[in-house]
């Protein structure tokens, strides 16, 4: 462990400096009344957000619909950073994650606590409101029953909108207790927690600890938080790490990238929360990719979510609040673990988004995005679209298990149908022994999606293991390494040369699924999850040949007969190679660079005393040795 973590471990680091390596900030979203939703505060208070950013935050810090909810619930976020600029700090901690879970220079992950309940006279007098309610329904069911049928469709209608106003008035809101210095004593408060890091279990109950701490002794435990995070080592892939946080113990293990190919399934990222009396509680997996009610109507399908997420196809959820809503967003990019989902997606959405008009008004092409929504509003703007998700309500218990996709639709059927509705066609077979599994699994007691987890990645490892091949064939050998050379190049990836190299067959036997597998290489082969996964792999074989040649640079026998037989400019150039090598190590390098600086020495003491002089010229390389 120690050998792992001497390259990123502690240091005396400036103020907030670890806290920025987890958080980049928390936020109290409050709503005035008069003024509407506003930042009340930012912790730390030196934390940057632009207007546009403070303005996303505030709308997408509470439900923009009612959503019938009166209890604690969490939900999360994504938005697009005005300023998004290279995360430096997090350098080796990206070369270690898998993709899914890198840090995101371009967008915020907002993770919210939220709390509903009724406020004005409702709250102080919960027996009146029961007894308008049932008011309104007996009058309902009386005039119905008096005047027949032909006016039940205008009753339904204005009993709908009289108890919509209701709600409408008296709020269902995040958070509210009395305050007799507003105007109608209450208010509504919302905890936001800030972060580049899409690890989203851990941060999900980090909200909920400090928000739990917020609501019951103010400001000061945000403070409290803040210090303690502050405290935390610094995020470290592969070993277990223990977070102190307000009296508890958070414990978790980030995933690093040999865990994808572990037997072990050791992917998982465990996060348990240690009460005081040191009593473990597991909470759940990583990306909540767990199988929750409102995604078991919807298993039959999940071969087809699989390739419309790998292919970057466009896809909106609709659902009634923005805890179902983002939940299920997250479990649909999580179906490509260890992929990236490279192309944008938003687990809860807005009219308020400041993307909400390119994303509603663009059909040619239509946009490469997931969106989230809740807002009624949306089956209008979004009834066209491709590929549409509606959530079965999370309080309705009896849920159709494996329901059959819809491919022609109106809005009508958006407002009053669940399941998916989709034109699209599969190029893979239907593997039906994975959905009698998961059927299987989804009726048993114990459905934590970690047979869903499982079967599906065996299905993304056998899509990408011809990729991995082919692009392991670009790396230059071995023998075309010399130290007097540079690192050469890797040769591009020639989408036709990789189809002349594609075995179908061998896929077929190695997967189980027949299918146009050619077809979707090709269509992957265009979107922008392709691109990403292709430029980390080339980062990745870059960074594999540099350390190849650092290290024929150091073990290479520089004696005076090799010298001799290369001309004076390939010497001269290669001591200057040695010393630019030197400067570009980093400190845990260092036995790299005493063997380096022994090199050039060795060098010096072969060459003639002329060039010796030329050479020692150079200050940086006498600093140097």
């Amino acid at each position: 462990m120690n050998e792992k973590t001497n390259d990123m471990e502690t240091f005396d680091a400036p103020p907030w400096e670890k806290f920025g390596r987890w958080v980049y900030c928390i936020c109290v979203v409050t709503f005035d009344l008069e003024l509407g939703q506003s930042i009340e505060v930012v912790y730390p208070g030196d934390a940057q957000l632009t207007v546009s950013e403070r303005s996303s935050i505030c709308y997408l810090s509470f439900p923009d619909s009612n959503c019938g909810m009166a209890r604690d619930t969490n939900f999360h976020f994504r938005i697009r950073r005005s300023s998004g600029s290279k995360l430096s700090a997090y350098g080796t901690y990206s070369e270690r994650v898998p993709a899914a879970i890198d840090a995101d220079p371009q967008y915020f992950y907002g993770f919210v606590h939220s709390r509903f309940v009724l406020c004005g006279f409702i709250t102080r007098n919960n027996k009146f409101f029961f007894f308008v309610i049932l008011f309104v329904k007996i009058l309902k069911y009386s005039i119905i029953f008096l005047i027949e049928h032909i006016l039940r469709l205008y009753l339904e209608l204005i009993f709908c909108l009289l108890v919509t106003h209701i709600f409408l008035m008296f709020g269902l809101i995040c958070r509210q207790k009395k305050d007799s210095s507003l105007p109608r004593g209450y208010f509504q408060k919302s905890l936001v927690l800030l972060t580049v890091l899409p690890l989203f279990d851990l941060f999900s109950l980090v909200v909920g600890v400090i928000a739990q701490g917020f609501f019951d002794s103010g400001e000061p435990a945000i403070e409290a938080a803040c210090h303690h995070i502050d405290q935390w080592s610094i995020p470290i892939p592969g070993i277990v790490l223990c977070l102190p946080l307000m009296g508890n113990v958070i414990q978790c293990r980030i995933p690093c990238q040999i865990d994808v190919y572990s037997p072990q399934r050791s992917y998982l990222m465990n996060v348990k929360l240690m009460s005081p009396n040191k009593s473990p509680v597991l909470l759940s997996i990583m990306n909540k990719s767990n199988i929750p009610g409102s995604l078991l109507f919807v298993v039959n399908h999940v071969q087809l979510l699989w390739e419309l997420v790998l292919t970057g196809e466009p896809v909106v959820v609709l659902a009634q609040n923005p805890s179902d809503c983002s939940a299920f967003v997250q479990s649909l990019i999580s179906l490509i673990w260890p992929l990236r989902y490279s192309s944008d997606y938003r687990p809860f959405f807005t009219i308020h988004d400041t993307e909400f008009r390119e994303y509603s008004s663009r059909t040619d092409p239509w946009p490469n995005v997931i969106l989230g929504v809740t807002n009624p509003f949306f089956t209008k703007i979004f009834q066209n679209w491709p590929h549409i998700i509606r959530l079965v309500p999370s309080q309705e218990q009896q849920i159709p298990v494996g329901g059959k996709r819809k491919k022609i639709w109106n809005k009508r059927a958006l407002e009053t149908k669940y399941g998916l509705f989709s034109q699209y066609k599969m190029f893979l077979q239907k593997d039906k022994t994975l959905f009698k599994d998961l059927l299987k699994i989804s009726n048993s007691d114990c459905t934590d999606g970690t047979e869903l987890q499982r079967r599906i990645l065996d299905l993304t490892q056998n899509f990408l293991m011809p990729l991995e091949n082919y692009v392991s064939s670009l790396m230059p050998l071995k023998k075309h390494l010399s130290p007097f050379k540079n690192v050469p190049q890797i040769y591009p990836f020639v989408v036709e040369n990789f189809f002349s190299a594609l075995d179908e067959t061998r896929i077929i036997q190695t997967s189980g699924i027949r299918g146009d597998w050619r077809g979707l290489y090709q269509k992957f082969t265009t979107s922008l999850n392709f691109q990403d996964w292709l430029s980390r792999k080339k980062a990745d074989l870059e960074r594999q040949l540099r350390l190849l040649h650092l290290e024929m640079l150091c073990s290479a026998d520089f004696n005076k007969e090799t010298l001799h037989k290369r001309p004076q400019v390939e010497v001269v150039d290669l001591v200057l190679k040695l010393n630019d090598r030197i400067q570009n190590l980093d400190e845990a390098s260092e036995s790299s660079r005493v063997r380096l600086q022994s090199q050039i020495s060795a060098i010096l003491s072969c060459v003639d005393d002329d060039l010796k002089s030329v050479l020692l010229s150079n200050g940086s390389l006498r600093d140097c040795i």
